[in-house]
């Protein structure tokens, strides 16, 4: 069974607090996980995000060009 994750961000200084997460999930032992990471209206935090996790192949990353709040980011 597939398990997926999403997470949301938006500020670069959130930064640390997103790689913990993400740092996390990437040890959990589920034998098919997905991670997204939706990325909101910040093309920075989503470069960031890209050159540290883009070789995962758990980790997907979306950005979102216009800041849309928490609640449009997970739609």
């Amino acid at each position: 069974m597939l398990v997926s994750v999403v997470v949301c961000t938006h500020s670069l200084d959130d930064y640390p607090n997103l790689a913990e997460a993400v740092d996390s999930l990437l040890e959990q032992t589920a034998p098919e996980m997905e991670m997204v990471v939706v990325v909101d209206g910040n093309e920075g935090l989503h470069q960031r995000v890209v050159t540290d996790y883009g070789s995962q192949e758990t980790v997907k990353t979306i950005l979102l060009k216009e800041n849309v709040g928490l609640c449009g980011a997970r739609k």
